[in-house]
């Protein structure tokens, strides 16, 4: 019987990337790629681990980043490795599992491997974003972490393994980043977890899972692996099928397996963040992305025989032993910061191990990919979030020491310098000495001042230590901003980091910031880039595929490509039309649709353009029912695109880049006064007005049903969540002076709306109150909310994560 071994991975959700080798005697996983960081097995059983440091993942018993190979710690006899968010964890040749890094469960927060209690007779691990799995000997599943993804009926948290329900006969497991499937004897699949996506194969109407479900229309799988929001499987004849969000060009999610077409012969997969790669015969390997179908990858040197994709990254094992790594930077252990477009030989490692005959396991663990992790020629896939997972919990604790230990030393410092009763000295004395009693005074007030300077200085320092961790349903203080400014333009970049520019600025009133800054969610750190070119104007980004970002507004005819590996902007081919209000949006084969806006003399633009980004030219894309300026265009899971309001306009319409065409929706319920738009896992939009309204529009009927108001607050920022609700922070409210004038007043409240239920539940406020914030998904949860208008423009940010 074909078995299949799974590699694991993170992903910027959290997901593991995974590996999966078929054959007739399955072997151990002997590399593994997480989010930004790998390990290998050599031979000997040690393990050694490159990347990213800063939970503890290379487990050497630091949190120092490296990019060269160090060895695990007090870690040997291993047998198979799985590497997942931020953690990584080992099985032993004696059956028992050790875990490292940041983890719910055993091993949490530690940099050298800890032992996971209450399990035995291991014979595979899979790590995922804050879960982790093992399987067992007798084909059963026990897995630790959050709730959602037990599999055991509940969504409680369990730091310690529980059996997954209803599930026997299992032979390989595979953990996203949200998600688990397992591969039973019978060959069919069985998921568990988050579906907002359709990683799970079984349904379109649940957002998670809570027990095992089948695949639908899926038999004969011997091999799986499971990415950040997508599930892969090697089936008979060596073809690959996969569901969830794909990203193979054929647009939209996957609810049911999609055999990938152009594969043949496939032995391996590995799925990571947005990219997968599968090994096929003669050693070849193949990867495909984000609207690219499979390429072959150049360069290897030689013969693969094990594949580990990871967030942005992927590396391979060659028949010799060698490690080859490619895709994105400081991860790849080449021993400098640089990414590769093309795969590198990892130095000073020895050999990897020959993979051992095992019981059947698996690992995976995906993440978003950069446009090097598919590591072609042809043009690398771009998109998917990213960032690790973050720690939470001493946050409010250290908070609270800081403002005790402010309280102590006052106390103490008054009790004993401000009650001493002075000494009584003799009328010779204070004849003698009359500045005596003013000296003792200067001490005391100096000496108190003293301890007033040490107490507050200690609080600051712990309040900035609990400020470096987000705490789950909290918001916490993160990088502050090079430039304040108001309703920015940002944008998630495929490494995981976010790009923003525009916005009003903290400059003279009026003024439209150029500047571009970087914001990267390891560091906390936002770094100025290289500036845009012009003043003036409302800014659209856009992700190409190739990773570069096609900016366009500032009534400029010719748009700008900014670069964030260099930090610098260039010129492009340009439009028929200069625009400014204007919206564009990525279509699944890469090129951008831009439409509407209004010209230079002001005048409402009905006409559309589409870039090429392989040409670098704009041609015409027809013109829209009305024209627009201020709309909101959002790509809708079959490909089409939705286009709403503009001028207060309440019409609506769809774009079929099939016929080139837009077609008028006709609903009687419409939005008007559009704010923005948000694409929902299950292929529906919510449309938010400025004042707070909402509006779902389901792509199947082509129609709009209102959904309440998610918050009370005009220009509030929003995000979506991993489970399907939307983060709404800040936005003014409406008060009246004297009954003769109106003003608004930012808030600081934050709600979590459920578009099914039209519902909002209040959680924890901000920092800051905020008005014309800007807010952005990082994965994992999290949510960057930056800048505003509070008295003044605002150049704070801070960091949501979700529970």
């Amino acid at each position: 019987m074909v078995l299949a071994v799974l590699l694991s991975a993170r992903s910027i959700g959290g997901v593991a990337t995974s590996v999966v080798q078929a054959s007739d005697v399955p072997t151990a996983p002997v590399i593994a790629s997480g989010s930004d960081f790998t390990c290998a097995l050599v031979s000997g059983g040690t393990v050694f681990c490159w990347g990213d440091n800063q939970w503890g993942e290379l487990g050497n018993g630091s949190s120092t980043l490296s990019t060269t190979p160090v060895a695990v710690s007090d870690l040997s006899g291993v047998a198979a490795i799985s590497a997942g968010g931020d953690h990584a964890c080992a099985i032993l040749a004696d059956g028992t599992a050790r875990c490292w890094g940041d983890n719910l469960g055993p091993g949490k927060g530690s940099s050298s491997p800890v032992a996971v209690s209450g399990l035995s007779n291991v014979t595979a691990i899979a790590a995922g974003m804050n879960h982790t799995c093992a399987l067992v000997a007798d084909g059963s599943v026990k897995c630790w972490g959050n709730g959602y993804e037990l599999g055991n009926g509940s969504s409680t948290d369990s730091t310690t393994p529980v059996a997954v329900s209803d599930l026997t006969g299992v032979t390989s497991i595979a953990a996203g980043n949200y998600h688990t499937c397992a591969l039973v004897s019978s060959g069919s699949v069985m998921c568990w977890g988050v579906n907002q996506s359709g990683q799970l194969g079984s349904d379109t109407d649940y957002p998670y899972r809570l027990v095992p479900v089948a695949v639908s229309g899926l038999a004969g799988a011997t091999a799986i692996s499971a990415g950040t929001a997508h599930t892969c499987a090697l089936v008979s004849a060596g073809s690959v099928a996969c569901w969830g969000q794909l990203g193979d060009g054929t647009g939209g999610i996957k609810h049911s397996p999609v055999v990938t077409a152009g594969l043949a012969g496939v032995s391996a997969i590995s799925a990571g963040g947005t990219h997968t790669c599968a090994l096929a015969s003669g050693g070849t390997v193949w990867c495909w992305g984000y609207g690219m179908a499979p390429a072959r990858v150049g360069g290897l040197g030689g013969a693969v025989t094990a594949l580990a994709a990871g967030e942005n990254h992927t590396c391979a094992v060659r028949d010799n032993g060698a490690v080859m790594c490619w895709g994105g930077t400081f991860v790849l252990g080449l021993g400098d910061p640089y990414g590769r477009d093309m795969p590198f030989e990892v130095p000073g490692l020895g050999p990897i191990a020959t993979p051992q005959p095992s019981a059947p396991a698996t690992v995976a663990a995906p993440s978003p990919s950069s446009t090097a992790a598919l590591g072609s020629s042809a043009p690398p896939s771009a998109g998917g979030s990213s960032g690790s997972s973050s720690s939470g919990g001493p946050n409010l604790l250290l908070v609270a020491l800081a403002c005790l230990a402010v309280l102590l030393v006052v106390v103490i410092a008054w009790l004993w310098f401000g009650t001493r009763p002075p000494r009584v000295r003799s009328a010779r004395e204070r004849q003698r000495r009359p500045s005596l009693d003013m000296a003792s005074t200067r001490s005391r007030v100096l000496i108190l001042g003293l301890c007033l300077m040490i107490g507050v200085g200690s609080g600051l320092a712990l309040v900035n230590l609990a400020s470096t961790s987000t705490v789950p349903g909290l918001f916490t203080h993160t990088g502050h901003m090079v430039h304040g400014r108001t309703d920015p333009t940002a944008l998630l970049l495929a490494d995981g980091r976010v790009v923003i520019m525009g916005g009003d600025s903290s400059g003279p009133v009026g003024t439209w910031a150029m500047s571009v800054e970087v914001y990267d969610p390891t560091t906390g750190m936002f770094r100025s880039a290289t500036p845009l070119d012009g003043t003036g104007g409302v800014l659209t980004a856009t992700l190409l595929p190739d990773g570069r970002v096609l900016v366009i507004g500032r009534d400029k005819l010719a748009p700008e490509l900014f670069d964030p590996r260099s930090g610098t902007p260039s010129t492009t081919s340009p439009m028929a039309s200069a625009r400014n209000l204007q919206a564009a949006v990525a279509l699944n084969d890469g090129r951008v649709l831009v439409m509407g806006g209004e010209d230079q003399n002001l005048h409402l633009l009905q006409s559309a353009e589409i870039y090429d980004p392989t040409t670098g030219e704009f041609s015409l894309a027809g013109s829209m029912n009305a024209p627009r300026a201020g709309l909101t265009a959002t790509l809708l899971h079959d490909g089409r695109v939705l286009v709403v309001g503009g001028n207060d306009s309440a019409s609506a319409e769809v774009y079929d880049p099939g016929s080139a065409r837009f077609a008028p929706i006709a609903s009687s319920t419409r939005p008007h006064d559009v704010r923005g738009a948000v694409s929902l896992p299950d292929g529906k939009v919510l449309v938010i007005g400025n004042s707070g309204s909402a509006y779902l529009f389901d792509p199947a009927t082509d129609t709009f049903v209102e959904k309440g108001s998610p918050t009370k607050y005009d220009g509030a920022c929003f995000a979506p969540l991993p489970d399907g609700r939307v983060l709404f922070a800040g936005g003014g409210e409406l008060h009246s002076r004297w009954g003769l004038s109106s003003y608004e007043v930012p808030q600081a409240s934050v709600q979590i709306y459920d578009p099914e239920t039209g519902r909002s539940l209040p959680t924890a406020s901000m920092g800051h109150a905020r008005e014309a914030c800007t807010a952005v998904a990082l994965g994992n949860g999290r949510v960057l909310v930056m800048g505003g208008d509070e008295v003044a423009t605002l150049g704070s940010a801070e960091l949501f994560q979700l529970r």
